[in-house]
């Protein structure tokens, strides 16, 4: 547990390991209470006229009436406690006191000695107490009961990082991608790891400050800790830090009153300020230390202008002025910095650092993905069945590239995953969503800001979200902030990402949601959010709802398909209230009957599975059987619009569809521009049975399932064993058998 700073921080260091030792100003005092009365004047006298360095003498009105301990401190004062015993032996040499210099020299090499043998006992007995801590050891999820907790070694899975920043055609593509392509984009620059952190580049430097940057819940704390687990375990950077101490800014901000840097690091480890005094201020070697300064965007600043910085480990002084020292180098100097933080906070960081490496962590590459989800059920059979639900959906799938996604979608599979596949009740695009903004408000966002205020921002940011979907905009300048009343100081930087781009021989700083698929999120929740309907009737149709009707939304308006899949998902009522309920942050549709009328136009027989994903959202069976009930011959087609993913992981969708208008047969069912795999054979074989009609045309019949984001969108037509193209098919008795013939 970590341990209170205490009053021991000023004056003499308190002994390490329970027995008092001297520092360098007690050696001074013993050797001036040695001399003679006109030889500690002589002392002073030459003393006032010494030069040490660029020092220059101690004034000679400030020694004449100094007494011992008086002329001790102003030695400590002006030439530091080194300096100071430097500065004795040569003033008490040159006055010919050979026998008390000596005496002293003697007394300070043994002093050193010991210092050393201690220091050497403290860090065998700090890397004892890392490896025995609970702090890093195990960590608490966000659904941990009391007492419950995971172990972070069996749990943690690696992350992409990558070194520099990215030019702004290519985070352009990385916003906007998904699936197979999103992984491709990921992977397109050369990865770094953590043991490579403080590695030369290849001009030979070698960073002191890492700078770690990310999305909210990309895992940059998860990645602190596991350095500190590691290099306790002598895993990692036994070689390049001999003590690694760990600063949590959340923790920092409860921390009332003034504080020295000792009693901070005091706070987060279990040594005591003497022990700490023993390993900051060893003047025998070269130590190497690393501070871990986790969640720099989380400060609360309250100090306003530029503070005078402390270079005294021991003053105590606001926390703000510590942390500003210990990042402009005004203390410690010598030692190293990773610092992690909200790429919304790097313009605040770089006015306190210079000369860092800065490093972006990305998230899960598709490997990563499969290994943590292995780790979370630490069963292949269940593991292996949640991935390919995952799969199935390109925009959860994307997602999950951040931990905290992953985590999400994991835990709420866990009740659902000892079912048949057929009868998993999976979760919805929108509800995953909603559970990713609920831990973000609750777990990740600034804890002082009231309700109020948090709903008033995130209004703001959906607002923004919105208009940037209609201007098919994904980076925005400091004045779009501006024009929706968002200022950087209030943004939750949960939220937004700053990027900073390359123009002509300037710098751009524009600022991003972490993924397309999240602007078309809260763009959609803009609707919802309070009086997002604006001063308009209940009757008002949502501007993300372009068209004449919900199936002419798929080819003439792409771009707002997902956005109103989205829309659909918040008219779900149970789950809007269940978040509403945990955020205190109200939700309300007031545009229900006009989503619903519109969604109700131009429906015939033919459906588009942009339609269906959209329904399906809903999870309202009374809706779909308004929309759907009057078929008797059903048409389903492919997109058209570029949204493969749909075209071949439909068959969830349209099955629970079908289900719910509980019809025993059709009159035809046809299906176009799409791929039928053996999955989907197997969740419609009812449905094409019992249809007196079954047509494929332009479609792909799989005789296995498409391998997701990895081969789906580049197999040729002609692979054999793979899938065959299908131009036209139809058949009027035993579909089953022709489906099964034909491939």
């Amino acid at each position: 547990m970590a341990t209170s700073s205490s009053s021991s921080s000023q004056g003499s260091a308190p002994g390490v390991l329970g027995k008092r030792k001297q520092t360098p100003g007690d050696l001074i005092i013993d050797s001036l209470e040695d001399l003679k009365g006109s030889d500690f004047k002589r002392f002073r006298n030459k003393l006032s006229d010494f030069s040490y360095g660029d020092k220059r003498p101690i004034p000679r009105g400030k020694l004449e009436n100094a007494d011992w301990i008086t002329t001790k401190d102003l030695l400590i004062v002006t030439y530091g406690e080194e300096g100071a015993l430097d500065v004795t032996i040569d003033v008490l040499t040159l006055i010919g006191l050979m026998g008390p210099a000596d005496d002293l020299r003697e007394r300070r090499a043994q002093h050193a000695k010991l210092k050393k043998t201690t220091h050497e006992k403290t860090l065998s007995d700090i890397s004892k107490e890392h490896r025995e801590s609970e702090k890093f050891q195990r960590i608490k999820e966000y659904n941990s009961r009391m007492g419950e907790a995971v172990h972070l070694q069996e749990i943690f899975t690696k992350l992409l990082m990558i070194i520099g920043p990215q030019n702004k055609e290519g985070k352009e593509e990385e916003i906007r991608s998904s699936g197979r392509r999103h992984l491709q984009n990921m992977e397109k620059r050369p990865p770094t790891t953590i043991p490579a952190l403080f590695d030369p580049d290849k001009c030979g430097f070698t960073p002191k400050i890492v700078v770690l940057q990310g999305a909210a819940g990309i895992g940059k704390t998860m990645t602190s800790k596991k350095i500190m687990l590691d290099w306790a375990s002598e895993e990692l950077y036994r070689d390049k830090f001999d003590f690694v101490f760990y600063l949590s800014c959340r923790e920092i901000n409860t921390i009332p009153g003034d504080i020295s840097l000792v009693g901070l690091l005091s706070r987060t480890c279990r040594l005591s300020s003497g022990d700490l005094v023993s390993i900051l201020e060893d003047p025998g070697s070269q130590r190497k230390l690393l501070i871990i300064v986790d969640g720099f965007d989380e400060l609360r600043w309250t100090l306003k202008g530029k503070s005078v910085g402390c270079p005294d480990i021991f003053m105590e002084t606001h926390k703000e002025i510590i942390l500003q020292s210990l990042l402009r180098r005004q203390v410690l100097p010598e030692s190293s910095l990773i610092i992690t933080t909200r790429t919304l906070a790097m313009e605040k960081l770089n006015t306190f650092i210079d000369d860092s490496r800065n490093v972006e962590i990305q998230g899960f590459t598709r490997e990563d993905r499969e290994e943590y989800v292995h780790k979370f059920y630490g069963n292949k059979e269940d593991a292996d069945k949640v991935l390919r639900i995952i799969k199935d959906d390109d925009v959860v799938y994307t997602m999950c590239a951040v931990p905290i996604t992953c985590w999400i979608v994991c835990t709420v599979m866990k009740q659902e995953i000892r079912k048949d596949l057929a009868l998993i009740r999976c979760h919805t695009t929108t509800s995953i969503y909603l559970l990713y903004l609920e831990v973000l408000l609750n777990h990740h966002s600034k804890k002082e800001p009231s309700v109020p205020r948090k709903q008033s921002c995130l209004k703001k940011l959906c607002a923004l979200a919105n208009q940037g979907l209609l201007n098919q905009q994904i980076l925005f300048e400091k004045k779009d902030l501006e024009r929706h009343g968002l200022s950087l100081d209030e943004v939750e930087s949960v939220f937004l990402n700053e990027n900073i781009f390359h123009w002509d021989v300037r710098t751009q700083t524009c600022y991003s949601f972490i993924h397309l698929s999240v602007q078309e999120f809260l763009a959609a929740l803009y609707y919802g959010m309070d009086d997002g309907s604006g001063s308009m009737e209940g009757t008002f149709l949502p501007e993300i709802c372009e068209g004449p009707s919900l199936r002419d939304l798929r080819s003439d308006h792409s771009h707002l398909l997902l956005s109103v899949q989205f829309l659909f998902g918040l008219l779900n009522e149970n789950q809007v209230k269940t978040f509403s309920e945990i955020t205190g942050i109200p939700i309300s549709l007031r545009a229900k009957p006009a989503i619903i009328e519109w969604a109700m136009k131009g429906n015939n027989q033919r459906f588009y599975t942009p339609t269906i994903f959209c329904l399906y959202e809903t999870q309202d069976k009374d809706f779909i059987r308004r929309v759907m009930s009057g078929c008797t011959d059903l048409d389903l087609c492919g997109s058209y619009a570029g949204h493969l993913w749909m075209d071949r992981n439909y068959s969830k969708q349209l099955n629970y569809c079908l289900k719910t208008l509980k019809r025993e047969s059709f009159q035809s069912l046809e299906f176009g521009f799409l791929t039928v795999g053996p999955e989907c054979q197997k969740l419609l074989s009812p449905f094409l049975h019992r249809s007196q009609k079954v047509r494929f045309h332009h479609c792909n019949i799989s005789s296995k399932d498409c391998p997701g984001e990895d081969k789906a969108e580049e197999e040729d037509s002609s692979s054999s064993g793979y899938k065959r193209k299908c131009d036209s098919l139809s058949f009027l008795m035993n579909p089953e058998s022709k489906i099964q013939e034909l491939v």
